[in-house]
């Protein structure tokens, strides 16, 4: 049998639809032998979607457990000072992108702007013991580092960065969403 088989088929409006479908082939047998063969084509597009569906939330409720189990062991006022100016930094990091710059030597100054900060979020991500946020402003140094080293730095470069700021700033949304969970039920 062939299972899970993508088909990409096109709609009348010119758009492509993805379908999965299910082949199974059993062999007809007649008198003489072998005679045909009948292939059952089964469309399994929804049991597919449903799948990855139940992945992506499993993904996110496993991403969340890991979040809460490193913050747990902050004091809240910590925790929410620390939350607020790394969210002001990610800020900060994304109005630095927003700025329009043509020459190489603006962009440069850019990215020593969003290094600088980048760089104390970091810090202050390891000075509170958080090596998952460590992990993702390494990463994120990692992207800014070789863009940096280019002999001339256009817009293009900095598509990664903002993609990843956008990741960034997604995780510290659910980290801010658990810090307010975890206070609302921390004893009076």
């Amino acid at each position: 049998p062939l299972n899970q088989v993508e088909i990409n088929l096109t709609s009348d409006e010119g758009s492509f639809d993805i379908r999965y479908f299910n082949f199974h082939f059993s062999r007809v047998y007649e008198k003489n032998g072998f005679d045909s063969l009948l292939v059952t084509v089964r469309d399994i597009s929804e049991q597919v979607q449903l799948a990855e569906l139940l992945k992506s939330a499993n993904e996110k409720v496993s991403k969340e457990i890991d979040m809460l189990l490193a913050i747990i062991h902050l004091e809240n006022s910590i925790l929410t000072d620390f939350l607020v100016t790394t969210e002001d930094g990610l800020e900060k990091v994304n109005n630095i992108l927003k700025e329009p710059a043509k020459s190489s030597d603006k962009m440069r100054s850019k990215l020593a702007s969003i290094s600088r900060i980048v760089h104390k979020m970091k810090g202050d991500s390891t000075v509170l013991g958080l090596d998952f946020v460590v992990e993702k402003f390494h990463k994120l140094e990692g992207v800014i580092t070789p863009i940096r080293e280019k002999r001339e730095v256009t817009g293009e470069d900095f598509l990664p960065l903002v993609v990843m700021l956008k990741q960034l700033m997604s995780d510290f949304a659910i980290i801010h969403n658990l810090q307010e969970k975890m206070s609302e039920t921390e004893p009076p």
